[in-house]
């Protein structure tokens, strides 16, 4: 439902600003796990 995307964009620009700001990850950490990564806010 719509108010459900709206909280998982919230969070997730939220987290982004926040990492941004402490320049995390690292572009060796994104890449060294960009096969395994999975969508924080939806559980699957």
């Amino acid at each position: 439902d719509d108010k459900k995307i709206f909280q998982y964009n919230y969070d997730a620009t939220k987290l982004s600003i926040a990492r941004a700001m402490k320049s995390e990850p690292s572009v060796s950490e994104m890449i060294a796990h960009k096969d395994t990564a999975k969508h924080p806010f939806s559980g699957v």
